[in-house]
């Protein structure tokens, strides 16, 4: 089940609230550190985040008033400071919380106009509590500190996977043989699909081509892109060379 807007704004302000004392004590030459995005510095990734928290503020407030038109986001300039950049990420996420309890309790079939498209309200506070969480662990990746993912991250990313990892894997140019199949399955979550028509259905395998098992944090890390199948939080059963492959079937975000 997706958070309420009251829950969704709580895990928000404690996720981005870690991240912003993170980059408070960071040393100048720390905000060059790359990440594990790819191409992507503390820096980078820091205006990638003033960007995404922008939007989601943005679209919240066009549901709450009605307003017309697509969300759109704040770009930070190339030369911004690391204090301009910090504080452009603390303000913006100011504002989504700010939105977010000027909306209150809200149907979560309500749409909200996401750039892509509309999506529904809960759907959308899975997916801002995931990119909070997530990006969260590769801030702390990158400077060498290691975390797990809380409870309510772990539900929305779960969430936020089974959703869309059919719309991922529409939009790569490689595509499995039909009958492929997986299984993620970790302490509180599995996740199963197979291709089918040269479209990835998210069903209930019961003998997929390859399992990949461990903790919740380990398996959610490597289904977007962070760990390798290798990784020793994890255990593969059956197609290793799948395993490998996975994120060019399914790439992002």
């Amino acid at each position: 089940m997706s958070p309420t807007v009251p829950q969704a704004r709580q895990t928000l302000q404690r996720e981005w609230g870690a991240v912003l004392e993170l980059l408070a004590a960071l040393e100048p030459g720390q905000w060059r550190t790359p990440t594990r995005c790819s191409d992507w510095d503390v820096a980078q990734l820091t205006r990638h985040a003033v960007w995404g928290v922008s939007m989601e503020a943005d679209a919240v407030r066009r549901l709450r008033l009605a307003q017309e038109g697509r969300a759109d986001g704040r770009q930070l300039a190339e030369h911004a400071t690391s204090q301009e950049t910090r504080g452009a990420l603390g303000g913006t996420a100011a504002e989504l919380l700010d939105e977010l309890a000027a909306l209150g309790e809200a149907d979560p079939a309500r749409p909200l106009p996401m750039p892509y498209g509309d999506v529904p309200l809960g759907v959308a506070l899975d997916v801002f509590v995931m990119e909070a969480g997530i990006h969260g662990d590769d801030f702390r990746d990158a400077t060498g500190q290691q975390h797990a993912l809380a409870d309510d991250v772990v539900a929305s990313t779960t969430a936020f996977l089974t959703a869309f990892l059919p719309v991922l894997a529409a939009g790569s140019p490689a595509v499995p043989p039909d009958g492929t199949s997986f299984a993620l399955v970790a302490d509180s979550l599995r996740i199963s699909g197979r291709w089918s028509g040269g479209a990835l259905l998210i069903d209930d395998v019961p003998d997929p081509a390859v399992t990949v098992t461990g903790d919740d944090t380990s398996v959610l890390l490597y289904a977007l892109g962070r760990l390798t199948p290798e990784h020793q939080g994890l255990r593969l059963d059956g197609d290793r060379d799948l395993a490998r492959r996975f994120k060019s079937f399914v790439p992002g975000p």
